[in-house]
């Protein structure tokens, strides 16, 4: 954005000292014909010289305005929004206990993060569990979710499996709650996605858990 800023300034100064240019070609202009007013022959040659010079300034100011519109044109950034999709399970699919989540992501600038998060459902769900900071650095992201525990308590459980895409404040909250659970082995559930917008989800069901 800063450097389109600072091209579409320069586009302008330059324009600007055009502007400045043909005023002071028009003030020699009016110069000269109060030079030559009541000198018929001198005026009549002088008038022929001013209208070459308005039809040679009217092209010249058509040719730079056109250039002026295709330079701004060229220099506009175009305009990526960020995408993050979920392409594999499939809605509605069965689950394992730890499941491989795949997706797409397109367009991430800084200051965005692409997440996946986990939201149970059914009786004592709803709050969420981020996952991984999946990667935005290819078009394509994958990583290993956690449907619930490794116990037969979750057997049957319905979840949501949120793509978010975080800014930086949600981003450290994410990481700072993972980073908690790896050193004390608990994970709750944050009470929202303050600072995250959700891009896509699909609700799929957790599949009967039979033990190591």
């Amino acid at each position: 954005m800063k450097s389109f800023i600072d091209s579409t300034a320069g586009l302008l100064t330059s324009i600007a000292a055009l502007l400045v240019a043909l005023t002071s070609i028009i003030v020699q202009i009016v110069t000269l014909w109060r030079k030559f007013k009541g000198q018929p022959s001198r005026v009549a040659r002088l008038k022929k010289i001013l209208r070459e010079m308005v039809n040679a300034l009217t092209v010249l100011a058509v040719i730079v305005s056109l250039g002026a519109v295709i330079i701004l044109i060229n220099r506009t950034p175009s305009q990526c929004l960020p995408t993050l999709t979920i392409t594999r399970p499939a809605a509605d699919a069965v689950v394992d206990v730890s499941q491989i989540v795949a997706g797409n992501v397109t367009c991430l600038s800084s200051g965005q993060h692409a997440w996946l998060v986990l939201q149970p459902g059914g009786p004592g769900g709803g709050g969420y569990f981020p996952q991984d900071e999946v990667s935005g650095a290819g078009n394509t992201w994958s990583t290993t979710a956690n449907f619930g525990q490794q116990s037969a308590i979750d057997n049957g459980r319905p979840f949501t499996i949120l793509a978010v895409v975080a800014n930086d404040t949600a981003d450290q909250r994410f990481r700072t709650r993972l980073d908690s659970g790896k050193a004390t082995g608990s994970y709750p559930a944050l009470a929202d996605l303050t600072g995250a917008a959700v891009m896509s989800q699909v609700n799929v069901i957790r599949s009967t858990y039979q033990g190591p």
